[in-house]
């Protein structure tokens, strides 16, 4: 009767115990679903958050625009750019972006100022739209910035346009004396830029004008009072012999989004370099044109929006052998000055550096009988020819330093050697002068750390914060996105210019 007992004891015992586990007090253990969101970005931006967690959770998702580009709104008609989603399901969401306009768009210049201050070296992103006009690459035909071609709105609508034409290079060699090349000019292309960088054939107004044989430098004004840029080509036609030259052109907006053209037939020359700005101080831009010494540099006064070239107003001798030119008010007299450089010899025989660069100071009227002084030899073996001029304070006393970059000059040099023997226009360098007391004295090396290389030839610079980073820098015009071994910058640390 013992095993009976001992079984209906065990049997009680268990029953007790399932009843205790299951009580109110101790419910049994629930499995808790987990979800997963997948924030998605489409172009032009990206997203944070995302991942696995248990129902009921609380996560956050962000959209992240990148430049030139702001949120719109996420792909279930959301519009906030943080939300906070409470996960009861999987979820795919993406956020979407679109084209920031205000992104690419840019304060339009005063067109009054010179066209030292207008001038600017800008490759946009999307340079390759406008096919090889910024290539910057030599072939049978070539866009050169600064020479032909140049980024400037000249709509006024804040987007930065193309502008410019081909110089052939073709078949380059020798002709016969009476060899002008005219029917190598090229069309003068046009090219809007819009929202988002991107660029658009100008309709009305491309491949409406002839450009010249050989653009050389372009200069930026409104020179008819209409509110928007003009724009003059400086030409010296066919570059090798016989070197007949060429006449200039302008062309000028006429108010309403079109353009007219003007040429100047009457003056045919090597012209070489520039500027513009108002030498008569009459409130409109006036422009001078030099040619090296033929007799033949301009300065063109503005008549009521008409420019009326005249030799007469600028001293043909000084200006023999100055193939560049600039407007600045350097002795901040309220006139602008002329300052000029070319070649540092006057002919292929010369032994000694007898036309240097120099300044003639401005009176407001023109530039015949002024003042005026000659600049140092270069600071730079060979390099005794003068392609471009900068102007900075950059010891910050109130005076500008002149800043000269050169490139070889051939002095003394057998003229029928191939081009690669030679040392004409050869690598470069750069010269800081800084003005002690009356007279501009050779200061390179207290001013800059690296003045020469075997770069190119440097043919225009610029100088401004071209990264943002409250520094300036001074760089040339090769285009970085396709040409970065050539590509030079200095940046302007502590009064001196730092090479980068």
């Amino acid at each position: 009767m013992k095993r009976p007992s001992l079984y209906l004891a065990l049997l009680l015992l268990l029953t007790c115990a399932k009843e205790d586990s299951q009580s109110p007090n101790n419910p049994p253990s629930q499995i808790i679903k987990q979800y997963t969101i997948t924030p998605s970005a489409g172009e032009g931006g990206s997203v944070s958050g995302g991942g696995t967690f248990d129902s009921g959770s609380k996560v956050t998702i962000t959209a992240i625009a990148s430049s030139g580009y702001i949120f719109s709104n996420w792909s279930d008609g959301n519009l906030l750019i943080e939300r906070i989603i409470t996960i009861d399901s999987d979820t795919e969401l993406e956020a979407l972006f679109e084209i920031d306009c205000v992104y690419w768009q840019y304060e339009v210049p005063d067109w009054k100022k010179t066209s030292y201050e207008l001038f600017d070296i800008i490759y946009p992103e999307k340079y390759l739209q406008v096919g090889s006009l910024l290539n910057n690459q030599w072939g049978n035909e070539s866009g050169e910035y600064g020479f032909n071609v140049i980024v400037v709105d000249y709509n006024n609508d804040g987007y930065r346009d193309v502008i410019g034409f081909y110089n052939d290079y073709s078949n380059f060699v020798a002709y016969p004396q009476d060899y002008l090349g005219y029917e190598r000019k090229k069309m003068i292309r046009f090219y809007k830029g819009t929202c988002g960088g991107d660029f658009e054939l100008d309709e009305e107004n491309d491949s409406n004008f002839l450009g010249t044989v050989h653009g050389r430098k372009i200069l930026l004004g409104d020179f008819n009072d209409d509110g928007y840029v003009d724009i003059f080509f400086i030409s010296h036609g066919y570059d090798n012999s016989p070197y007949k030259g060429e006449f200039s052109k302008a062309i000028f907006s006429n108010g309403s989004g079109g353009f007219y053209d003007t040429e100047y037939p009457e003056f045919v020359s090597f012209y070489h370099g520039g500027a513009s700005g108002d030498i008569d101080n009459d409130g409109d831009l006036d422009l001078v044109v030099v040619e090296g010494g033929r007799g033949k540099s301009l300065v063109y006064i503005n008549n009521a929006g008409s420019l009326t070239p005249s030799t007469e107003l600028i001293d043909q001798d000084l200006v023999r052998s100055m193939y560049n030119a600039e407007l600045f008010d350097l002795n901040l007299d309220g006139y602008l000055d002329l300052i000029m450089g070319g070649h540092d010899w006057w002919s292929p025989w010369s032994t000694t550096y007898d036309t240097l660069p120099l300044v003639v100071y401005g009176d407001g009227q023109d530039f015949i009988d002024n003042e005026y002084q000659r600049l140092p030899e270069a600071n730079v073996n060979r390099q005794g020819l003068v392609s471009n001029f900068e102007f900075y304070d950059l010891n910050n006393d109130g005076k500008v330093e002149i800043i000269l970059t050169r490139t070889g000059d051939g002095l003394g040099e057998e003229t029928n050697l191939p081009w690669n023997e030679r040392n004409f226009y050869r690598d470069w360098s750069v010269q800081v002068l800084e003005l002690i007391g009356e007279v501009y004295v050779d200061k390179t090396d207290e001013f800059i750390d690296s003045y020469s290389g075997t770069e190119p030839w440097i043919k225009f610079t610029k100088i401004r914060d071209k990264d943002n980073d409250g520094l300036m820098e001074m760089f040339n015009n090769v285009n970085p996105y396709n040409d970065l071994d050539n590509y030079l910058e200095w940046k302007i640390i502590g009064g001196k210019l730092i090479k980068q």
